[in-house]
């Protein structure tokens, strides 16, 4: 199973400039992405992980907080009108 953080992340959340800078600060503390899109239509990204302690750890080292879910499967669609 894999874990994912219900908070959308995007770089200027964290004063970066870049979704390479976001991706790169999650590895760091061994977090994966999953890439999906708002309602808006802008690009956003979520924390995932292997176990929920990595995540956790990842949250509480920047102080952030959100709902972690269980996942097994992830089915994102875009409506085109």
């Amino acid at each position: 199973m894999k874990y994912l953080l219900l908070t959308p992340l995007i770089p200027s959340m964290f004063g970066m400039n870049t979704y390479n800078e976001l991706i790169e600060s999650l590895e760091e503390f061994g977090c994966g992405t999953l890439q999906s899109m708002d309602p808006l239509g802008n690009v956003v990204y979520f924390a995932t992980a292997n176990t929920t302690q990595t995540i956790t750890n990842m949250t509480e080292q920047v102080e952030m907080p959100g709902i972690v879910i269980e996942y097994a499967a992830v089915y994102d669609q875009a409506v085109v009108l």
